[in-house]
This record gives C-alpha cells, structure tokens and sequence, in this order.
C-alpha cells in the first residue's frame, strides 16, 4: 500500500508547498516530531517495565537533554533523506484516487496525532501506561 514516512512527506509538503516550497521543511520537522516523540514513548515503555512509576520522573531529567539530540539528529537526517525528493514522490503518488487520497490522509492526520496523544497521556496520567502494561499480571 505504501504508506510510510516518505508518504508522510509527500502529504505535508503538498499541503504546505505555498509556505515552503518544494524542500518541504515544516514535513521534515513533523516527521522528526513524531520519531521523537515515538522514542519518548518506547524509552518510557522500557522505563515503566523496569522502574517504579514514582520513580520514573527521576529519570526524566537525564533523558531530556537526550531527547533534545536525538530530535537534532531525526532533523538532520530527515533533511538529508527527504530533501529534493517531493518531485519523485508525486510521480509515485500523484495519481491516487479521491478514495484511497483520503483514506491515507486521515491515515497522516492520525500518524500526527496518536503518538502525541500517547505521550500526553504518559505525562498527564502516568500510571495508565503501566496499567495496560500489568493488565494481564494479576
């Protein structure tokens, strides 16, 4: 089906093209966001298996300069892969039906969304990530 992060891309830059250009830096930022924010999300994982709920704002600290690089770094090669390969990807995708058009649209609007509405919810209510974690133990 091919709908992946080059995909991701494409949409957003299509959609931004007046404000960026064919460079499409505001889909490069989204795309970094959302890696970062998906390993924010796997290290909290990994956290709430190994340590103690209470215990896991301890170890934000170290890890936020961390996640400051890691979303440098998704930057950067995001750029470097993406960077002057909006022409290819319209030729790839261009010619998608209004259905399937839309139906990967919302597939983008929700690869934007659910891993920030993840995160929230790691943060705002920190043991509902633990709580599916040992649904199954009891």
């Amino acid at each position: 089906m091919g709908f992946d992060f080059e995909y991701i891309f494409y949409r957003l830059t299509r959609l931004y093209i007046k404000w960026d250009g064919r460079g499409g830096v505001t889909s490069v930022v989204a795309i970094a966001m959302i890696q970062t924010v998906l390993l924010v999300i796997a290290v909290g994982l990994v956290l709430l298996v190994f340590v103690r709920v209470d215990k896991v704002p301890e170890y934000v600290e170290y890890f936020k300069y961390l996640i400051g690089v890691c979303y440098f770094l998704f930057s950067i090669r995001a750029y470097r892969k993406y960077s002057g390969l909006y022409n290819e990807l319209g030729k790839r995708w261009g010619k998608e039906s209004k259905k399937v058009s839309v139906l990967k649209g919302f597939g983008v609007l929700l690869s934007l969304l659910v891993p920030w509405i993840l995160f929230g919810l790691m943060v705002v209510k920190k043991d509902f990530l633990s709580g599916i974690l040992y649904f199954g133990s009891e």
